[in-house]
């Protein structure tokens, strides 16, 4: 079967949240265990280092570590436009789009031969 091998895949638009997208989205499935759908959509945060500003959709940092940033000198800010998760993943034995609920017109779709 061609599909038994694959796992999950995923890719991102979005300019410089692009590797933060498909980073956090494998760190959540992988490390924290998640669904491909609970991964896709967990809130994100992005920091390039220049300029100083940690980027945060709402309710994606707790507020404490709010706090500490500010503290050690980081400037957080709100950010909305993050690009979609692009990704498919196998649930049972097919594999399926997932949606990120960030921009659902842009689903991706699994291509079946």
């Amino acid at each position: 079967d061609q599909n038994q091998d694959f796992y999950f895949a995923t890719g991102s638009p979005g300019g410089s949240t692009i590797p933060t997208t498909v980073f956090q989205t494998l760190v959540n499935l992988i490390d924290f265990e998640m669904t491909a759908s609970e991964a896709v959509n967990q809130p994100r945060t992005h920091y390039q280092g220049s300029p100083n500003i940690v980027l945060t959709e709402p309710l994606g940092l707790p507020g404490q570590t709010f706090v500490d940033l500010w503290d050690y000198g980081y400037r957080v800010s709100p950010f909305i436009n993050w690009g979609a998760a692009m990704s498919v993943g196998k649930q049972g034995d097919e594999i399926q789009p997932i949606l990120d609920t960030r921009r659902p017109q842009g689903k991706a779709t699994a291509i079946h031969e």
